[in-house]
């Protein structure tokens, strides 16, 4: 489809003194549209919706396929990544997971299907691809996972008009995939870390990783949420201090999310009493500072100060030493001390289900879903395991 890089304009059709407006056709043709009087309020009226419509069109795509095979569904990944990149953001304006999670879902798409128009996609070829991601040892939740935003990408395609309605609609017949009824692989379960391998672990972590650990032990929160925190952040009146992240999973929907922190908590973060206002507490540049300095101490020869380039790296800016952890730096470090102290490895979003299982004993679980920052309590009990010694007590007496 051809197409017009700039808007139509506003011109004068001099035999009939109306204004008018040129577009493309369907076909690819120009095409002169009257609008009424020339001047009038009503031709710039309807000269705005025309302008209003080519604005919202997302079928401006360059292509060397015909006018009516359509837009490629390569050229409709494309598209709907502009897209994405725009409309999966967090409050803050940064980029969600979901990018990454699409990018892995169109992968197999394009290879198997990039050069096939997107209006002949179908239902069984939606199964085939569905069928290459189990081959490819994709869990069966995460094939769902895929499957659903395949569908996104057409529902979205649908509302700009680049195919018809009726392939989404098509798509949607298709079912999920479900336990025991498919070859699929089914996901290993999320299990609390066990306090015994907490301790291991710790002392093989530098102080910010290991503080981060503890308090993701103490608090449930998301290892996403512990990364960002900061002073200004923190209401610290009262014994129960108050921490709201600047985003978090369920920003998006506008609500808002408190985690509650206790005595271990605030005796954790009164370690970093010294931060600005504005600093991250967990800063890795002070896990590298510790650990160049105790190699200083150990060293056996002069340590002259033109060797010490981590330190000039760190002084240029965040390029090599970032001034924060992340989940994926905050998890690297926790695997590279569980194996050197041979303990199971472990990821640190499991810590919010020791958590979540710990509170569970002691309170409700109404209580924990409001600890954990969930809307339904049937998320928590994915995260709270059930207290079975209570139960095993009663049947030994009555069973």
């Amino acid at each position: 489809m051809a197409r017009q890089s700039k808007p139509p304009s506003y011109l004068l059709h001099r035999q009939s003194g109306q204004a008018m407006t040129i577009v493309k056709a369907p076909d690819g043709r120009r095409q002169q549209v009257l609008l009424g009087r020339y001047g009038s309020e009503a031709s710039k009226t309807e000269y705005a919706r025309i302008v209003a419509e080519w604005s919202a069109s997302a079928a401006r795509i360059t292509s060397c396929t015909s006018v009516a095979a359509g837009p490629t569904i390569s050229m409709l990944v494309e598209r709907f990544k502009e897209h994405a990149s725009l409309h999966y953001r967090h409050s803050d304006g940064s980029p969600t997971s979901e990018l990454n999670n699409y990018s892995q879902a169109f992968k197999r798409l394009t290879e198997l299907y990039g050069s096939t128009p997107a209006a002949e996609f179908s239902p069984l070829k939606l199964k085939a691809l569905r069928a290459k991601w189990v081959a490819d040892c994709i869990c069966r939740p995460q094939a769902n996972a895929r499957t659903s935003r395949v569908k996104r990408l057409f529902k979205w395609a649908a509302g700009e008009e680049l195919v018809p309605f009726a392939v989404y609609q098509a798509l949607t017949v298709i079912q999920g995939l479900q336990s025991g009824r498919t070859e699929a692989a089914e996901p290993d379960l999320v299990s609390p870390v066990s306090d015994a391998d907490i301790e291991a672990v710790l002392p093989h972590l530098r102080a910010p990783a290991r503080d981060l650990v503890r308090l993701l032990r103490a608090t449930g929160m998301r290892p996403s949420e512990a990364c960002m925190i900061r002073w200004r952040d923190v209401d610290r009146t009262g014994d129960v201090w108050l921490f709201r992240p600047i985003r978090h999973k369920s920003g998006w929907r506008g609500k808002g999310r408190v985690v509650l922190l206790g005595p271990t908590a605030r005796e954790i973060l009164i370690n970093y009493a010294g931060k600005g206002n504005d600093e991250f507490l967990f800063n890795p540049r002070d896990a590298v500072a510790a650990l160049h300095a105790e190699r200083a101490v150990r060293r056996a020869t002069k340590y002259y100060r033109s060797r010490q380039g981590w330190q000039k790296d760190v002084e240029r800016g965040p390029s090599r030493f970032r001034v924060r952890y992340d989940v994926t730096s905050l998890n690297q470090a926790v695997r590279r001390a569980c194996e050197r102290a041979g303990a199971p490895v472990w990821s640190t979003g499991r810590l919010r289900h020791t958590f979540a299982t710990a509170a569970r004993k002691v309170a409700g679980v109404e209580v924990v879903k409001t600890l954990l920052g969930h809307a339904f309590i049937s998320t928590t009990e994915v995260y709270a395991e059930r207290d079975l010694v209570p139960a095993k007590e009663l049947i030994r007496r009555v069973g």
